[in-house]
Order: structure tokens, then C-alpha cells, then sequence
């Protein structure tokens, strides 16, 4: 073995230190949450028979929220994940789609991030009654949310490898995905106004 080579091999064979990544986000629009959690059919009979029973409106809002086991409000990670991503439309690196580098460089490390008002943990209480037409498997329907109304912030935490993508064209597909994607239902992807935010801070250690 020539000299060298073990050691090469024990830096290459070790696992690669990945940073933290995090992104302040601050609401511009509010949000509409509708855990599906909630609307699965909780009665056995309702269950075997495939029948639904229309909830009252306050019910309903109230079995859509991401509450986490504190009783506060959180957003799931992965929408903020997936916010990102197709954020990316139009973002071009080096020729080609900022996609795979922010698929590949910005990975999941929590289920859910916290929603804060002002310094504060929102919390489940702390919300009105959103309803409207939804369409649901081709169906028009009156469907109720909780709606969180401004202020709201959170703070994102992904892992990171910056070596892979780097921070300010995280910072980019991150406005671009406040802009023009949102989080959560009928946000501004979805032809709604809800969920459109912007990048306050951004940084990663």
C-alpha cells in the first residue's frame, strides 16, 4: 500500500459534516391549515360503510389544525420543504434547474416548525373560522379552516451541504417560493392568496 492511501481512504469513508440551515420566514398573507389527520372518518360504522357526516363548521376548523402536543401551531416541515422546491421554477445554476441541487442540498431535520406571533408560540385557540368552496374530487363543496391571521413567523431548519447549493441561491428560491407558491391550502400556487411569506434571515453553522 502506498503511503497515503489508508489515510485518504479513512477521510474519504468518513461521514460528511453537513451545516444547519436556517431560514426566518415572515407572513404576508395568513394561513389556511387543513390537517387531513383531522377529516379521516374517526366512527367505525362511518368507516365500513363509506359514509361522511358533515361537520359543523367550528368542528371542522378545529380537526384541521397542526397542533403540536403543547397545543400550539406549527406548519409541517415538509410543506416548507416542498415551497422551496417548487420555488425553483425559473432558477436556473450553471445552465441548468436549481431543482436536484436544492433537493439534493437542503434535507429534512424536523417534522414541524413552530409558528410564532411577535416573539410568541401561536397557540391553538388563536384562530377564526375560514369558510369557503372547495373542490374535492371533482365536487364543489363549503369547507371550513383554521385561518391564521398576520403576524405569523416561523423559523425553518433543514440540514445542509453547502457544497452542493450554495446560500444565496437558497435565499433567491426561497423569495421567489414566498412569492409565487406559499404554504399550505389555496395558497398563491393554487390560485389562492393564502400563505405568501418572505425571507427575513438566512444562515447556516
Amino acid at each position: 500500500v502506498r503511503p497515503g492511501v489508508a489515510s485518504q481512504g479513512k477521510e474519504l469513508n468518513e461521514e460528511k459534516k453537513m451545516e444547519t440551515l436556517h431560514i426566518q420566514l415572515y407572513g404576508l398573507s395568513p394561513l389556511l391549515m387543513h390537517n387531513p389527520v383531522g377529516s379521516m372518518p374517526t366512527d367505525a360504522s362511518e368507516q365500513k360503510l363509506g359514509r361522511k357526516k358533515i361537520p359543523k363548521p367550528e368542528d371542522e376548523a378545529k380537526a384541521g389544525r397542526y397542533l403540536l402536543p403543547d397545543g400550539n401551531f406549527y406548519v409541517p416541515a415538509i410543506a416548507v420543504r416542498n415551497s422551496l422546491l417548487t420555488g425553483t421554477r425559473g432558477q436556473l445554476i450553471n445552465r441548468r434547474s436549481a431543482l436536484p441541487y436544492i433537493s439534493g442540498g437542503v434535507l429534512m431535520l424536523d417534522e414541524a416548525f413552530p409558528l410564532y406571533r411577535d416573539g410568541e408560540r401561536i397557540q391553538g385557540d388563536d384562530y377564526t373560522i375560514d369558510t369557503r368552496r372547495a373542490v374535492v374530487q371533482r365536487q364543489g363543496i363549503m369547507r371550513s379552516r383554521p385561518r391564521i391571521e398576520l403576524p405569523w413567523q416561523l423559523e425553518a431548519i433543514f440540514d445542509y451541504d453547502k457544497d452542493i447549493v450554495d446560500l444565496n441561491v437558497i435565499r433567491a428560491v426561497a423569495e421567489r417560493a414566498g412569492r409565487t407558491v406559499g404554504l399550505l391550502d389555496y395558497r398563491v400556487e393554487r390560485k389562492g392568496w393564502f400563505g405568501r411569506f418572505e425571507v427575513k434571515e438566512i444562515w447556516s453553522e
